[in-house]
């Protein structure tokens, strides 16, 4: 669990906790009172986090080749040179 999904709950609950809390007495005063954007961005980002350590996770598990060598492909042309090298041919030839 992050630190970014851990603050994001706690801001989510608090946000929640004081509009429930507060709007009661602006509605108890005749007032409206509606959620406003702040905490559906709240919930927003909230989604977001949990989608990206998901992500994370699952990509935490693949298989990575080291990523220098597109997949084997200069490591296997390396190797085709070597193995077609005659006995007579010297470095100079390259």
């Amino acid at each position: 669990m992050s630190f970014a999904l851990l603050f994001i709950v706690i801001a989510f609950a608090v946000d929640l906790v004081l509009f429930n809390l507060i709007g009661e007495r602006i509605r108890a005063d005749g007032y409206s009172a509606h959620l406003g954007s702040a905490t559906w961005m709240t919930l927003a980002a909230l989604l977001l986090v949990v989608t990206g350590i998901c992500a994370a996770g699952c990509g935490a598990f693949g298989y990575y080749d080291d990523g220098w060598d597109f997949g084997g492909y200069y490591r296997h042309r390396r190797r085709r040179h070597r193995h077609s090298r005659s006995s007579t041919s010297s470095y100079s030839d390259y």
